[in-house]
């Protein structure tokens, strides 16, 4: 029996038990900034085992459950800060932690430090500069502003309170590199920065916003043109297209000329009219940009908002240039009798144009080709009208405008045809109604045939139109006599 006992005693005192996985531990906590909470944050946590993430809720408390694989140890809980830099935590663990809080104080010290200065060309102040901000090295940029129009710029950043160190603040000189300062900062400081702009530069500087009181304009909003004026000829030159940068601001360095017109057109279907400086559509009534003997000539551009109106009718149209060295694609106004821009809109490469939900009124289209003479017709959208094809052509002496088909009603094709399902989706049928044979053109918007076909008399197909792409076509109808009538139907 001893001997027995003994041989139990060694096997307990031998025997290993294995480490076993923490069961769970729940971890709660609150996040905030300045006493306030931060609802809708994300905290992540990382830790042996463990890799997960937690959102708070609107009162800035997140609940989370985690699963280490370690009986005790460390996991670390991080989140963004004000400064999107990253706030991490660490929390020690045992065996018997079942419970754990963490919360974190986002930004509690923030401060601030205020920047100002001047930027100066030839010794006048310079309107519009950009202005970039950086703490601690000049390639980390956190913030920017534009001087005002006696150059003048002040800027309030966020800072740590623990902070200090190299403030940094850069300009772009006129050959597109960076102009830098630095100072050194500490919170609730005020630095001063003076820049002179383009030292030794030759230049004359045309510098300005893109303005529209609803829109705060971003960088590449608007694209502008810049022409050389000749007032003798009345005749344009284009100097140089640039975008506008933040706050829709631009600058021009101009080493030619005396005199120039200016142009603002929308990028990215912003609602706003495109504009010559002085406030026009039109090149040939727009104000005149002269130096006057001065380095620096600081304007404003501004831009209406578009307001589109709705109706029935569709304009459809091409523009053919004929001109060897021509600009594409062309902008093609809508104005109505009072010559108010309703609508406009760009060619595709093809030249292609159209105008969709237009209301029945009198209406003058216009495309603006700098240099050349144009005359352009007003014309009529009667409440029954469907579709109107319409032509420009620019020459190299003029632009000459005409309407192919106007006022194309469903009545006109009615009484010839019947095309049917309207909407269609992958067969459009058509029924002669005619006692004599006709040619039949099917067009997508772009202007591409899709279908051409010769109609029998009293005669009926059907179209397989399962490839089209859905959209508006335009149905062109020729009697013996090359008559042309016109319709348009849609595939959804």
């Amino acid at each position: 029996m001893k001997q027995l006992l003994s041989i139990l005693l060694l096997a307990v005192t031998t025997l290993v038990v294995p480490q076993t996985a923490h069961s769970s531990i729940d971890l709660s906590g609150k996040v905030t900034q300045i006493g306030s909470p931060i609802r809708f944050q994300k905290v992540y946590f990382k830790g042996s085992g463990i890799d997960t993430n937690a959102v708070t809720d609107s009162r800035g408390n997140y609940t989370i459950k985690l699963f280490p694989t370690d009986n005790d140890g460390i996991f670390v809980g991080y989140t963004k800060n004000c400064l999107g830099d990253t706030l991490s935590l660490l929390k020690e663990y045992g065996s018997i932690t079942t419970t754990a809080i963490l919360n974190f104080k986002l930004c509690e010290f923030i401060q601030t430090t205020t920047i100002k200065g001047s930027v100066f060309y030839q010794g006048k102040p310079l309107p519009n500069a950009i202005v970039r901000f950086s703490f601690n090295s000049p390639h980390n940029i956190s913030d920017s502003t534009v001087a005002d129009s006696m150059g003048r710029y002040f800027k309030t950043l966020t800072v740590a309170s623990q902070s200090s160190g190299l403030l940094y603040a850069s300009i772009k000189n006129c050959d597109g590199q960076n102009v830098e300062k630095s100072t050194f900062y500490s919170v609730n400081d005020t630095c001063n920065l003076n820049f002179q702009y383009c030292i030794g530069g030759n230049f004359k500087i045309l510098t300005g916003r893109v303005i529209n009181e609803n829109i705060l304009f971003k960088k590449n909003d608007v694209n502008l043109y810049l022409f050389e004026y000749d007032k003798r000829s009345m005749q344009l030159n284009l100097l140089e297209k640039q975008a506008t940068d933040i706050e829709g601001v631009f600058q021009f360095l101009l080493s030619r000329g005396n005199q120039y017109i200016l142009k603002a057109v929308p990028k990215n279907s912003l609602p706003i009219i495109p504009n010559y400086y002085g406030n026009s559509l039109y090149w040939n009534s727009a104000e005149v940009i002269s130096f006057m003997g001065d380095s620096i000539r600081h304007i404003n551009i501004p831009v209406k908002s578009l307001v589109k109106s709705t109706g029935n009718s569709d304009i459809t149209g091409e523009v053919k240039d004929q001109r060897i060295n021509r600009y594409k694609p062309h902008t093609i106004y809508l104005l109505n009798e009072t010559l108010e821009l309703v609508d406009y809109t760009n060619c595709n490469e093809s030249g292609r144009f159209q105008f969709s939900n237009v209301p029945a009124r009198n209406y003058t289209m216009h495309t603006d080709v700098v240099g050349l003479p144009t005359n352009a017709p007003s014309f009529t959208l009667n409440p029954n009208s469907v579709l109107s094809e319409y032509t420009i052509i620019i020459s190299k002496q003029e632009v000459s405008y005409e309407v192919l088909s106007l006022g194309a009603t469903e009545n006109d094709l009615i009484k010839g045809l019947s095309v049917f399902p309207t909407p269609f989706e992958n067969k459009l049928q058509i029924r002669s109604n005619l006692d004599n044979a006709n040619s039949l053109i099917i067009k997508d918007i772009p202007g591409k045939i899709v279908h051409e076909a010769t109609l029998s008399p009293f005669s009926s197909s059907t179209i397989n139109t399962a490839l089209w792409e859905r959209g508006v076509y335009v149905i062109y109808r020729f009697d013996k006599d090359q008559v042309r009538k016109v319709t348009k139907t849609i595939k959804r």
